[in-house]
């Protein structure tokens, strides 16, 4: 039987992924110019530390 915890972790990346493209958008916006091109980057780097779950799990 599988705890809802496991399932939860199972299902975050899964669950994450298809708004980290629109969270990255609105995060880019309100950066400044020199770090165009960064806030997915970041977006992702900080939901892999944070989450424990790996960066290529993103991609």
């Amino acid at each position: 039987m599988m705890r809802s915890a496991d399932y939860i972790a199972d299902k975050f990346v899964e669950t994450v992924r298809p708004l980290v493209d629109e969270v990255a958008d609105k995060l880019q916006s309100e950066m400044p110019e020199d770090m165009e091109g960064t806030a997915k980057r970041r977006l992702i780097c900080e939901l892999s530390r944070r989450f424990g779950v790996s960066i290529s799990a993103f991609k």
